[in-house]
């Protein structure tokens, strides 16, 4: 899974925000968020961090 502009608050899950957080205006700028930010673990990531 990977974090985009569309799906950022359904990940998040926070709601009742009234303007967008800075992590989405970073993936605006094409910065990368990681799953883990949100608590997130996602397998791929996990196995990366092994290798």
């Amino acid at each position: 899974m990977r974090i985009t502009v569309e799906n950022i608050c359904q990940i998040c899950e926070k709601e009742g925000c009234q303007e967008p957080c800075d992590k989405y205006y970073d993936l605006i700028e094409g910065k990368e968020i990681p799953l883990s930010d949100f608590g997130i673990v996602d397998e791929k990531e996990k196995n990366d961090d092994k290798n």
